[in-house]
C-alpha cells in the first residue's frame, strides 16, 4: 500500500506540475515565450539565455527537464505541434531554428545555428564574434540521444540520426545518418544501403 501511495503522488506531482508549468508560460507569454500551444506539456525545469520573447511553441509538445533556449533579438526558435525535446536538450539560436511537426529530440542533443568565428589568427577568437545560419528541420524527424546540429543544416522529413553523431551537412528527406561528422547510411524504405546496386559481387579472382 505505502508503495501505490507513492507511485500515485509521484504520477500526481508528475502531471500536475507540467500543467502548472505550462500555465506559468501561458500566463507569461511575450516574456519568454511568444507563444505555447495548447497541451503541451513541461516535465521538468526550462532555463533561457537570452530571453526576448521570440520562441514559438506549437500544440501539444513535450519538454523533458532541464532545457536551454536562447534565442537573439532578431532571430526565433519554431517548435510546431507535437515536438518532443528530452532532457537536457539545447537550442540556441541567432537566426533561426525551425523544427517540424512530430519531430522527437532525444537527451542532450545540441541544436546551434552559431560558430565562434576564428579565421584571423592574429586575434583572441573571443574577440572575433559569432557566424551564423538558420537551421531547418523537418516534419517526423527522430534525433538521437547526445546528437549535435549546427548552423545551416537542413535536416529532411523523415529523417532518423544516430546518437552522438555531429551533424554539418544537410541530409535529404528519409535518410538515416549516424557518425562524426553524420553519414548517410541507408535510406527508409529503400532496403539496401546508399551505393549497393543489388548486383552480385565479381567472382573473386582464383588462386
Amino acid at each position: 500500500m505505502r508503495r501505490l501511495i507513492i507511485k500515485c503522488a509521484w504520477a500526481g506531482r508528475r502531471f500536475f506540475g507540467s500543467w502548472i508549468r505550462w500555465g506559468w508560460f501561458k500566463l507569461l507569454q511575450g516574456s519568454y515565450f511568444a507563444h505555447v500551444g495548447a497541451g503541451t506539456k513541461f516535465y521538468g525545469g526550462i532555463r533561457f539565455g537570452s530571453v526576448n520573447g521570440n520562441i514559438y511553441i506549437g500544440r501539444q509538445c513535450m519538454f523533458g527537464n532541464d532545457i536551454f533556449f536562447s534565442a537573439s533579438r532578431g532571430s526565433q526558435i519554431r517548435l510546431a505541434d507535437c515536438c518532443t525535446l528530452n532532457t537536457g536538450c539545447h537550442l540556441v539560436a541567432i537566426k533561426g531554428i525551425d523544427i517540424g511537426r512530430g519531430t522527437m529530440i532525444g537527451e542532450y542533443v545540441s541544436i546551434r545555428d552559431q560558430n565562434h568565428g576564428f579565421e584571423d589568427p592574429s586575434r583572441p577568437m573571443q574577440q572575433q564574434g559569432f557566424t551564423g545560419r538558420e537551421i531547418v528541420i523537418g516534419q517526423d524527424v527522430w534525433v538521437g540521444r547526445g546528437v549535435f546540429i549546427g548552423p545551416g543544416v537542413k535536416i529532411g522529413d523523415g529523417c532518423v540520426i544516430g546518437a552522438n553523431s555531429v551533424v554539418t551537412h544537410s541530409l535529404p528527406p528519409q535518410s538515416v545518418a549516424v557518425g562524426a561528422p553524420a553519414r548517410v547510411i541507408k535510406v527508409r524504405g529503400d532496403p539496401k544501403p546508399p551505393g549497393e546496386t543489388g548486383n552480385c559481387p565479381a567472382k573473386p579472382p582464383e588462386q
